[in-house]
């Protein structure tokens, strides 16, 4: 898969950064914790903090695949059927006529 030649590639140039990294070892721990705290927060936040934490976990999560060594995403069928539906979303988004309406709606859906 694409992705997966594209986060073994970065992992291959970023390894010597992670074994030398005590916050990047320790990247697991920092997603739990702000899941944690999105699931913690989400009943009294505003929708904008909600989508605060969620965008951090999301970087962190990228963050991890990017330089971890031997991390890699495994898609299911459903999930390949999921992505092929965000791609189909993006063009539309694309060729909308209210452009910036239709990807702010797209970034809602997205994070929620």
């Amino acid at each position: 898969m694409f992705l997966n030649r594209l986060f073994r590639l970065s992992q291959n140039i970023f390894s010597g950064l992670y074994l030398k990294s005590s916050v990047l070892k320790n990247l697991d721990g920092l997603i739990f914790v702000n899941i944690i705290l999105l699931i913690l927060t989400s009943a009294f936040l505003s929708s904008d903090s909600i989508a605060f934490f969620a965008i951090i976990s999301i970087i962190l999560t990228v963050l991890k695949l990017l330089t971890k060594p031997r991390e890699s995403i495994v898609f299911s069928t459903a999930e390949k059927f999921l992505l092929l539906y965000f791609i189909f979303v993006l063009i539309s988004v694309a060729g909308s006529s209210l452009f910036i309406y239709s990807l702010k709606g797209f970034c809602k859906t997205l994070v929620y």
